[in-house]
């Protein structure tokens, strides 16, 4: 027999000692290693309504026009929207909407919004602006 090569039995007995040792070793790194420090609970986030204040003055503005099917907004980041607190928020935007002749016109408007955290309804005054 060849004294440079390992019997079947001999291989699976140094594999199985190699895993034992890695075990081991690992179990002592993390038996070792410091616990982390908690990290503090997340504080609840107040709800931005901006988004839902947007789409109210949407909806509001529509049902004033002659041809709301044809209400054609800007982006929200392109309206000027101030958080007024108290979930409360100020509009100014404009509107491209058809008129009586079917001609494209844009309209200005300003919504004074507020929203009811409790049943998701909108309070609003809104106008359109000369």
């Amino acid at each position: 027999m060849d004294r440079n090569h390992l019997s079947a039995k001999q291989a699976f007995l140094i594999l199985v000692a190699v895993f034992v040792g890695a075990f081991i070793i690992a179990a002592v790194i993390v038996k070792n290693t410091p616990p982390t420090a908690p990290r503090p609970p997340v504080e609840a986030k107040a709800k931005d309504y901006k988004v839902e204040a947007w789409a109210c003055a949407q909806t509001q503005i529509r049902n004033g026009l002659k041809a709301p099917r044809t209400a054609k907004f800007p982006w929200q980041s392109e309206a000027q929207i101030t958080d007024l607190g108290n979930n409360s928020f100020q509009i100014n935007a404009f509107v491209d909407s058809e008129n009586s002749f079917g001609a494209m016109l844009r309209t200005k408007f300003q919504c004074k919004i507020t929203m009811e955290p409790d049943s998701g309804d909108c309070v609003y005054d809104c106008d359109f602006v000369d």
